[in-house]
C-alpha cells in the first residue's frame, strides 16, 4: 500500500512559513531523492510513498539544514511540520 506525506516548514521563533526552503526526501538504503510537489501555499507533498525508513532534508539560504528520520507503515498518511 502506498503511503503519503505534506510538509509545512516554519520559522521556530516567529511561527510563520518559510518561502525560501526547499525539501527533499531520502529513502534511506535507495539511491537518489525524491523532490516533493509543492502547493501554492508552500505545503511540500509526496504521494506514493513505499512502506520504509526515509531522512527528510530541509534547506534554506536563512536557516541551518534540519535532517529529519521518518519511518512510514503501510497506509499512513503523515503531515509534519517543521
Amino acid at each position: 500500500m502506498q503511503n503519503s506525506m505534506s510538509v509545512h516548514v516554519t520559522d521556530q521563533s516567529t511561527g510563520e512559513m518559510v518561502a525560501s526552503s526547499e525539501v527533499r526526501l531520502y529513502e534511506i538504503g535507495v539511491p537518489g531523492e525524491r523532490p516533493p510537489v509543492r502547493s501554492h501555499d508552500g505545503t511540500f507533498s509526496f504521494d506514493g510513498l513505499p512502506e520504509g525508513d526515509y531522512q527528510l532534508a530541509v534547506y534554506s539560504p536563512r536557516h541551518v539544514t534540519l535532517y529529519q528520520n521518518i519511518s512510514l507503515v503501510s497506509g499512513t498518511a503523515k503531515v509534519m511540520t517543521v
